[in-house]
């Protein structure tokens, strides 16, 4: 049964249904009904009965029992509209798995029809099932590439490099079809560019733009790759023409600011950023990325000029004093700065703008001035309480006042209770005079997050350094390894634990890994001892001397040569 007859028998028994009146009532005789046989591609009574109880779902918005009822019929009646409907009614309840196997169902039914293909292909990308989706997204590419084509682009950078050549070849077998379709060829130059094949990409560029000279999309995305490949005069050549005409085009002009200081053409930049504000005076988006754009290529005066500005059409806006709290710390104005970070009230930088004031405040004359500048931020800015403390007891730690610093977390923890981030900072820092206390903060840590691979991780190294309960050690840290078997704090403390129960193939492995990814002293230092172990001495001796060379009063490495002369 096609869809405008399924359409039509269902319009036709609700509209019967709601607007008739009332008939007569009078015995009917009961009449024998056959079984129901299912015919796919056929209705029969019972499918006519569940669809309309479907529909009847819909309508009192009990939509799950709607779409259970639609995929039900639409596996059994293989009919192209009752998997059309299953499939909208489980995408507009956001219902994936339901939605991709009414849209498989629904190809099935109507193979010509690329627009389930397009559905279930899109679903697939977003999901990062990119082989999946291959195949299907070839056939919506069949009718109507242009939707398919932006979702493909805006995918690309997720994927694989053996997916994004298999997709390559795709669109070629396409292209080999039609080899002038300017949207088949943007797409497989920004495939192109992911696989870093520049010069591929850059002819499918130019192949566009002797199609359609004026095609703006390949115009800045060559521009944008030839700068990401050092290439900014080049594209600075190719967009000006195009800056010149299209004014209004914003993206476009924004580039050419950049493109303009990449090409060591500071004051062009500076100028053609100023001429932009002025185009568009009520943008104060563009204004402040533009400020930003001439801080970063150090136009400092010039940055602290629009960021100025900004703030008086902007007032309510504090973001800006964040970068004039930079830029008066960069030119060693240690007071203006302060003040401007203490102008911050809102956004991604308002923590940072305190940290920034902390490093500044680098004295011990400056302690209580500190201690009055972060209570006032935990009582005006309560939600980063927390991150306030810790802040306040690194700095305290970090300046010899250990004991104030741990008495600081007490209090934090009174106050804000048991909260991970506070136990573990205080089991950091208590860890040299209280083990006891240190194992109870991060036995604390675990009980409310037992998959926390910091945590697991410090307290099977501590075990190591400070008791012989090895083995125990040795299960922590292997679950931590598990979470994040990259990690090389990790690595060194697998490799540490395995050095102390004396199994040194295994404790070299790690430890070397370790080293690879942060050679620091620590790291080092255990290295050295296990190879001197092992009886690689040369190598012991000679790792310890690069690094004796850049850190000769190391303690780790001093504990590395006492062990060698030990042994």
């Amino acid at each position: 049964m096609n869809k405008t007859l399924f359409g039509t028998l269902l319009g036709t028994l609700l509209i019967a249904g709601c607007s008739s009146q009332p008939a007569p009532t009078e015995t009917i005789a009961d009449i024998p009904l056959g079984p129901v046989k299912q015919v796919p591609g056929e209705f029969n009574r019972e499918s006519l009965y569940q669809l309309l109880r479907a529909e009847m779902s819909g309508q009192r918005r009990q939509y799950d029992e709607a779409l259970t009822i639609y995929l039900e019929q639409a596996r059994s009646t293989r009919d192209p509209a009752v998997a059309e409907r299953a499939t909208r009614i489980a995408q507009y309840l956001q219902r994936p798995d339901e939605m991709l196997e009414a849209a498989r169902l629904w190809i099935d039914a109507d193979p010509t029809n690329p627009e389930p293909y397009q559905l279930a292909s899109g679903l697939l990308l977003h999901q990062g099932n990119y082989a999946a989706a291959l195949p299907l997204m070839e056939q919506a590419m069949s009718a109507d590439s242009r939707q398919a084509l932006a979702l493909l682009s805006s995918q690309a950078d997720s994927m694989s490099p053996p997916v994004l050549e298999a997709y390559v070849t795709m669109i070629g077998r396409l292209l080999a079809r039609n080899p002038d379709d300017t949207n088949l060829l943007l797409t497989r130059a920004q495939l192109l560019k992911q696989l870093d094949r520049t010069d591929a990409a850059l002819a499918d560029f130019d192949h566009v733009l002797r199609l359609d000279p004026d095609n703006i999309d390949a115009v800045m995305l060559k521009a944008e790759l030839l700068r990401l490949n050092d290439r900014s005069r080049e594209a600075l050549k190719l967009v000006r023409p195009y800056q010149q005409r299209l004014g209004d085009n914003r993206q476009l002009q924004v580039l050419h600011v950049q493109l303009l200081f990449e090409s060591d053409a500071g004051p062009q930049a500076v100028r053609a950023a100023q001429e932009l504000t002025r185009r568009f005076p009520d943008d104060h988006q563009l204004h402040y990325y533009l400020a930003l754009l001439m801080l970063e290529n150090d136009r400092l005066d010039d940055s602290r000029d629009a960021l100025e500005t900004l703030l008086r059409t902007e007032p309510d806006n504090t973001a800006p004093y964040f970068y004039l709290g930079y830029i008066a710390q960069t030119r060693g104005e240690k007071e203006k700065a302060i003040e401007y970070f203490s102008r911050v009230e809102e956004g991604p930088n308002l923590f940072q703008a305190y940290a920034r004031t902390l490093n500044l405040l680098d004295r011990d004359e400056d302690l209580a001035r500190i201690a009055v500048i972060l209570e006032d931020a935990r009582a005006r800015f309560p939600e980063l309480a927390t991150r306030f403390y810790i802040l306040q007891a690194e700095w305290l730690n970090l300046h010899d006042h250990r004991e104030d610093a741990v008495a600081l977390l007490d209090e934090a923890i009174e106050v804000e209770g048991e909260e991970v981030s506070l136990l573990y900072t205080r089991a950091m820092l208590i860890e040299p005079d209280n083990f006891v206390q240190m194992e109870r903060d991060l036995r604390q840590v675990l009980e409310i997050e037992p998959d926390n691979a910091s945590a697991l991780n410090a307290l099977g190294y501590t075990l190591t350094v400070h008791t012989q309960r090895y083995n125990e050690a040795l299960d922590l840290i292997q679950q931590a390894l598990a979470l994040k078997p990259d990690d090389p704090a990790i690595l060194d403390s697998m490799g540490w634990v395995l050095f102390k129960l004396e199994r040194l193939d295994e404790s070299i492995g790690y430890l070397q890994r370790a080293y690879e990814s942060f050679p620091d002293p620590e790291v080092a230092s255990h290295l050295i001892r296990a190879y001197w172990a092992d009886g690689q001495r040369n190598r012991a001796r000679e790792l310890l001397e690069v690094h004796l060379g850049e850190d000769p009063q190391n303690e780790h490495l001093r504990e590395a040569v006492e062990f060698m002369g030990v042994r």
